[in-house]
């Protein structure tokens, strides 16, 4: 039987909207170190929900590797827990719309039959799944 996974981009899942001036400056270090400060967003509820009903869930990012340990720290922090956690290579810089449906296909080792449902936000990222035949959902 193949395992069945809700599979969610992680940026969902925290209110990084205090860090955009970050991001306009290009400071990614600055703004990935910041993460820990985030708060959790409504979908992370229905995050740990799904997950308290057995439902496999895996987040996914476009974050580097680099930042897996203080991700982790605040997924722990929020009471997120997840199945895994997909992350760019640290060597990567494959755009976020190809890299998405990358680590997702790779993660499932090229069957993406395993993949229950998509949760993402952003149109090309969500254009380049339903293109993989995935069921996409789009939050408010």
């Amino acid at each position: 039987m193949v395992k069945k996974f809700v599979m969610v981009d992680l940026e969902l899942l925290a209110d990084t909207s205090w860090r955009q001036s970050m991001v306009e400056q290009a400071d990614w270090d600055t703004y990935y170190a910041a993460l820990i400060d985030d708060e959790p967003t409504p979908l992370a509820q229905v995050v740990r929900d799904m997950h308290d009903a057995n439902i496999l869930t895996c987040a996914y990012s476009t974050r580097p590797e680099k930042w897996r340990q203080l991700t982790t720290e605040w997924l722990l922090k929020h009471n997120l827990l997840l199945d895994d956690l997909l992350l760019r290579p640290d060597d990567n810089y494959m755009r976020q719309e190809l890299l998405k449906p990358f680590l997702v296909r790779e993660f499932m080792e090229g069957d993406l039959t395993g993949v229950m449902l998509v949760i993402d936000d952003l149109e090309t990222s969500i254009s380049a799944f339903k293109a993989a035949g995935l069921n996409v959902m789009r939050p408010a």
